[in-house]
């Protein structure tokens, strides 16, 4: 059961966990798992929203390509190269792991808008982050319709059939089953998350693709700095 959630206001009561050290890969993957906390007034668990943050940043690829040319440019203008061509691929990455996120995990394009954002590289920080939120979305929100059977809505690509589910009008359309053998309580019925899915089967490809376009970036940009732009 999913419980009750919250919108994501802070990463106080979320657990992360790393698979690498953040030095050792230029895709760095941090997930942040909700961790159920007390609401005052009653015994219900509460869950955060979960987080994914992909992290971009090929800095010991470019600088074995290109470590003498930044040299030369100087800190402030090297710094300008880098964030450039961070910023210019990563916008593509971006829009990327947003399409395939989407079509693979069957969402709407508002829950896409909402739960996958994107920051750019600074001077002073030179990564570049796309990162997913969101609990799993209830099947009503993948066009869930009520049948006879139940309920059935296309999700992860295709229709599926949920028997015995059904939908409640009063509870803004969402799917719910009934736990044990009376008419309570109600359980909700859920699809795919999307800081789940953007980790998964085709989307990860996409900020991965987006590393040897990063380090071919870094020289038009030098060149670029080179003319005075």
């Amino acid at each position: 059961d999913r419980g009750a959630y919250r919108p994501l206001s802070h990463r106080g009561n979320l657990r992360s966990t790393t698979s690498k050290s953040p030095r050792d890969v230029p895709v760095l993957i941090r997930q942040f798992h909700p961790v159920e906390m007390p609401i005052r007034g009653s015994k219900a668990p509460h869950r955060e929203h979960a987080m994914t943050e992909i992290i971009i940043r090929p800095m010991d690829q470019i600088a074995e390509r290109f470590g003498r040319q930044l040299l030369e440019l100087g800190e402030r203008k090297a710094r300008t190269v880098f964030m450039r061509a961070l910023n210019y691929e990563g916008k593509i990455a971006y829009n990327r792991v947003k399409r395939a996120t989407r079509d693979q995990g069957s969402f709407k394009a508002g829950s896409i808008a909402k739960g996958i954002k994107w920051k750019g590289a600074s001077r002073s920080n030179l990564n570049t982050e796309i990162t997913g939120t969101g609990r799993e979305e209830n099947v009503s929100k993948f066009g869930g319709k009520q049948f006879r059977y139940g309920v059935r809505a296309k999700v992860w690509r295709k229709f599926q059939q949920y028997p015995h589910t059904f939908t409640v009008a009063a509870y803004g359309g969402m799917a719910y089953v009934r736990e044990g053998k009376g008419r309570g309580p109600l359980k909700g019925v859920y699809g795919p998350s999307i800081a789940k899915e953007i980790v998964r089967d085709e989307a990860p490809q996409a900020y991965h693709d987006s590393l040897p376009r990063i380090v071919n970036r870094i020289e038009r940009e030098i060149a670029s700095v080179l003319r005075g732009f």
